[in-house]
């Protein structure tokens, strides 16, 4: 059966990676309603997306471990940067962003929070040209990783 899951051609990846990408987007939407409701999100639940991650990993992406390990340092910098701006971007959102790092690896994180970066700004903008909020006001960033993440999946898919 393991021997099976390794290989490379076919139906069998095309079918893990759908599926890889179906869990990540619906741990995406959860955090995403946690984050808006209660400001935050559950450590248990990361910890098991990030189990999760490092299985898919190590069975559908062997070749690319490298690119898996940068993206993690790149959410381990996120985390440093949690820390000494005293949760500027909450542990959690930094947490997550380091599970992707390790599922999506270094180069598609950096597309997602390119897109997620942008979607952020413009929020920003509209919010405060409203003036809904004070200029300080913090916003829930798990929303705009998922839809960053799905914005990247879907130019992965339409565009190829």
């Amino acid at each position: 059966m393991f021997k099976m899951l390794q290989v490379r051609n076919g139906e069998l990846l095309e079918g893990a990676v759908l599926i890889g990408r179906i869990v990540c987007f619906g741990f995406l939407a959860g955090f995403t309603v946690s984050d808006i409701r209660f400001r935050k999100v559950s450590t248990s639940w990361l910890a098991m997306g990030g189990v999760m991650a490092a299985v898919y990993c190590l069975v559908f992406q062997r070749e690319q471990w490298i690119l898996s390990a940068m993206g993690l340092l790149t959410g381990a910098l996120f985390i440093l940067i949690s820390r000494l701006t005293g949760e500027g971007i909450g542990y959690g959102d930094s947490i997550m962003i380091s599970i992707l790092g390790l599922y999506l690896g270094i180069w598609s994180l950096l597309e997602m929070l390119v897109i997620t970066w942008c979607l952020v700004a413009i929020a920003a903008m509209i919010i405060l040209v409203k003036k809904k909020y004070a200029r300080k006001a913090a916003i829930p960033l798990m929303p705009f990783i998922m839809m960053g993440y799905v914005v990247m999946w879907g130019s992965e898919v339409f565009v190829g």
